[in-house]
């Protein structure tokens, strides 16, 4: 049966080549969509290995860190496959109990003769054919787990919704965050399980070990949030570029395209720079680290600060604005001067560009502590 988004392909594609032709076209599309980023080593590494089970029919088990695009692998494997048109079925039965999940999976009738009869077909029979991922599948009950297993292991299992026998024909994907070894180890699955997890692993790095891949998502969310938005296109700067592939990135792609989003959003300007990307929440540095401060330039951090605090006011006045600023800058300065020079005064006043005696006025203006050391 025709998924409904090809039907609509095919009757509106003004397209006179073969059925076939067509179909690869279609499915060019739903990969071309799916924004699979394979520039990294690594990726590409995976990218052939999807290949090379897509047409396989054992049980795949996809593992990696959460955010770094399992569910992508997933489904580029499913695009790969010979059901690529049917529905990909993804499911997370976390959190569900056992009777809950049952129903889920084999279907359930309920009514009587007082009732009207429902009837509900589960993600078994609808997956038929086609391929069903489960997220998370470390999380779910054991009883649950151990359903999946013996519908797999039998190649059948019993509908709820009618009691009788149907065969299993869904091919298999399995998320988890950690190898089947060690969810045995750590008690998360039953060991029983592990042949079926265990028949094809596939590992999906951080963005932090595939750092190529970085601006080209960047890239691609950029293009998304100018689509969404309606938005002219923002560009990056060879300093926001810089930045973001230096940035650590420890919540992978969601951290990655929030942070973009966000900058799209905020930015003025039509080039995004790296203060585009720092201060976004609260005014605080985010995801910053010596080395990636290193890539702003001081004026633009600054700016950043007084246009946020200048809409802060309001329309207020303000008298004073001026010295009120400058001693904003001015106290840290003096401050890591002193500690940098061990507290030597003369020192300090010729780093600084002043005299002794100014520079002892703002000491005590400021009251500062000074810590006296051998200074650097």
């Amino acid at each position: 049966m025709m998924s409904k988004g090809l039907e609509n392909f095919v009757s509106e594609f003004p397209y006179g080549g073969t059925s076939t032709e067509l179909m690869e076209h279609y499915r060019s599309l739903l990969k071309e969509r799916l924004g699979f980023i394979a520039v990294s080593l690594k990726m590409r590494d995976l990218e052939k290995r999807i290949s090379e089970v897509a047409r396989e029919r054992f049980p795949v088990t996809i593992v990696g860190k959460r955010g770094v695009g399992r569910e992508t692998v997933a489904r580029a494997i499913h695009l790969e496959g010979p059901s690529w048109w049917r529905r990909c079925f993804t499911v997370d039965l976390t959190g569900y109990s056992e009777a809950e999940a049952k129903r889920l999976l084999v279907g359930y009738r309920e009514g009587g003769l007082f009732k009207e009869t429902r009837i509900e077909q589960g993600i078994f029979q609808l997956a038929a054919r086609s391929t069903l991922c489960f997220s998370n599948f470390d999380s779910y009950p054991r009883s649950v787990q151990m359903l999946i297993f013996a519908a797999w292991e039998s190649g059948k299992f019993i509908r709820g919704d009618t009691n009788s026998e149907e065969k299993f024909t869904a091919r298999l994907i399995f998320l988890v965050q950690r190898p089947p070894n060690e969810l045995v180890r750590h008690g998360e699955i039953d060991e029983k399980v592990v042949p079926m997890l265990s028949a094809y692993e596939m590992h999906v790095p951080p963005l932090s070990e595939r750092r190529e891949d970085i601006l080209p998502l960047a890239e691609k969310f950029l293009t998304e949030a100018s689509n969404i938005l309606g938005l002219r296109r923002k560009t990056l700067s060879r300093e926001a570029e810089r930045w973001l592939k230096k940035a650590p990135w420890t919540q992978n792609i969601p951290q990655l395209k929030k942070v973009i989003y966000l900058a799209y959003l905020t930015a003025s300007d039509e080039e995004l720079k790296p203060h585009h990307f720092a201060l976004l929440h609260d005014d605080n540095i985010v995801g910053y680290e010596k080395a990636q401060l290193e890539e702003i330039g001081l004026a633009e951090v600054v700016e950043k600060k007084l246009e946020i605090f200048l809409e802060r006011l309001k329309g207020l006045d303000t008298l004073g604005l001026y010295d009120v600023i400058i001693s904003k800058v001015e106290e840290p300065l003096i401050r890591l001067v002193m500690n940098y020079t061990g507290g030597n005064q003369i020192r300090a006043s010729r780093l600084l560009g002043i005299n002794r005696n100014t520079l002892r006025a703002k000491i005590r203006k400021y009251d500062l502590k000074v810590k006296r050391g051998r200074g650097r």
